[in-house]
């Protein structure tokens, strides 16, 4: 094995449950192409170029939110989770994550739905774009919470009861959407010292799934990051450069599930959705038009029942129930691509490629070694 394929690599980001999963999709990848890999320090970014120790013969790689420009002298290899110029970039589908937070709420049963600001934080920007064009697309409106005040330290007693003078002017159920895990779960100690019942009269969703969105009461729904299949494609970023190839196009990964908790638990989705898992399990190619002949209703009718219970077109439906499926087979063993899709309902493998990729960024090979080869390990 060359030796310039030796690598240490540390990561930027702040440590905690996630850094486990996301090293565990690195190192994966590294055992399965047998590279002299291991996972150095978790730094700080404001600190990296102090701690960082260079080690003869082996290089020295940078992994996480690396955003600024690095000193001369340090010699790593860098992928990011942000964009970054002249960087190999791997990073989570901002907006990907705004539409399953409005999805989630939708589904939940909240149908005014509002974000917790729109600030110049690009990230943020992005998911509420994402979440706000998804509304949108049903023929809905996104409402803004009233501005917050600017630091945590200040009293809040004032805003609390603008907070929940605004929840209480609501037609029905709030659906709140925060950019982040930390804001929502102040919001939510907000909205309940104000009295505001969550999640009869506010539902809150944030995104990241840390511990205190679980340790929250009640618990806080959060957007769970794809930590293990980001870890994934650093590492093949991570091989590419160590062998002198230069940076690709930004690689984006979209999140596929939301850790439903007590702030959004208004109602479920009116048994629909279950209904069809149920049928598709026996017949995995049918059509809108099949479901509408088996509840004995035109397909005009489904739609409209469709779009009012999940806020979905009945195609949709299909789809992502069919991408679902096709998830739990591509963990479940190593059938060949052709046969999960036929299995999921598609004709052919072309097609289940194209809409698995289309939806999670990656393709479906890609995305089961990122998946299987952690859980083997």
């Amino acid at each position: 094995m060359p030796g310039t394929l030796a690598a240490v690599i540390s990561l930027v980001m702040p440590a905690g449950p996630h850094t486990t999963t996301f090293s565990e999709g690195i190192m994966a990848y590294a055992r399965r192409h047998e590279l002299p890999w291991r996972i150095g320090q978790v730094l700080n970014k404001q600190s990296v170029a102090a701690t960082l120790v260079p080690t003869p013969g082996v290089r020295q790689v940078l992994a996480g939110w690396v955003d600024e420009p690095l000193p001369r002298n340090l010699h790593a290899v860098v992928v990011s989770l942000r964009n970054s110029v002249n960087r190999a970039v791997v990073s989570m589908h901002d907006g990907a994550v705004g539409v399953l937070a409005a999805e989630h709420l939708y589904a939940c049963g909240y149908r005014h739905l509002a974000i917790a600001k729109d600030g110049r934080n690009p990230v943020e920007s992005a998911r509420n774009a994402g979440f706000v064009a998804w509304i949108e697309r049903q023929g809905g409106k996104v409402a803004r919470l009233p501005p917050l005040p600017p630091t945590r330290d200040v009293d809040r007693s004032e805003w609390q009861r603008r907070f929940a003078s605004w929840v209480a002017a609501a037609p029905g159920p709030i659906g709140l959407f925060s950019y982040q895990d930390r804001p929502a779960l102040w919001l939510l100690e907000d909205a309940l010292a104000a009295g505001i019942r969550v999640p009869e009269q506010l539902g809150i969703v944030g995104v990241d799934d840390c511990d205190a969105a679980s340790e929250a009461e009640p618990g806080l729904s959060s957007v769970i990051p794809p930590w293990q299949v980001l870890g994934h494609e650093v590492a093949i970023q991570v091989h590419r450069r160590l062998c002198g190839a230069p940076p690709v196009d930004p690689v984006t990964v979209a999140p596929v599930r939301v850790a439903a908790r007590g702030s959004t638990a208004l109602a479920q989705d009116g048994g629909l959705v279950a209904d069809l898992r149920r049928r598709l399990e026996q017949q995995p190619g049918m059509s809108a038009a099949d479901w509408a002949v088996m509840l004995g209703c035109t397909v005009r009718h489904l739609h409209r029942r469709c779009r009012r219970e999940t806020g979905c077109s009945a195609k949709d439906i299909l789809q992502n129930a069919r991408l679902e499926r096709a998830r739990e087979l591509l963990l479940k063993d190593d059938r060949p691509l052709g046969e999960i899709a036929v299995a999921c309902g598609w004709a052919y493998d072309t097609g289940f490629i194209k809409a698995f990729t289309h939806a999670h960024g990656i393709p479906p090979g890609r995305w089961r070694q990122a998946h299987q080869t952690a859980v083997v390990a």
